[in-house]
């Protein structure tokens, strides 16, 4: 079985950044860890979609976040399950994203967490694409170059 992958970041606006484009992003997140072999799961589609209601009525953005919860919950249960948080550019984690962290750490503290910055996130992506171009091209072009 797949090791399950929760993938937790910010999602509401801040420092110029949209909903759509935190959510697209944390999707980019989820999408690298399915193509090295995880089962991601990324809330912020779901919630970006009214799921779980309207985030913006305060009534619906409570049973939103339990939802929420009871996933991450679950997921951590799973043997050998991870948590891969997204912060900001200096480091800091959304409320939210915050919340989900000290959850975890408090109920599995021996699993593991990356915890990584937006532009590390891409680095590591970027790298890995850049990995697989060099698997894509034949050997004796490679040793042309």
């Amino acid at each position: 079985m797949k090791t399950l992958v929760y993938i937790a970041g910010p999602f509401g606006p801040s420092n110029g950044i949209t909903m759509e484009e935190n959510t697209f992003f944390a999707e980019r997140v989820g999408k690298y860890a399915q193509e090295l072999g995880y089962a991601p799961v990324v809330p912020h589609s779901s919630i970006l979609r009214g799921v779980y209601g309207d985030d913006t009525k305060p009534e619906e953005r409570v049973e939103g976040t339990l939802s929420t919860l009871a996933l991450m919950m679950a997921i951590m249960e799973s043997p050998n399950s991870e948590l891969w948080v997204i912060t900001d550019e200096l480091g800091e984690m959304s409320k939210g994203t915050l919340e989900e962290f000290d959850i975890w750490r408090f109920n599995n503290p021996d699993s593991t967490i990356r915890i990584c910055k937006v532009q590390e996130w891409r680095r590591q992506m970027r790298n890995f694409h850049l990995a697989k171009l060099v698997e894509m091209i034949p050997e004796k072009e490679q040793e042309n170059k």
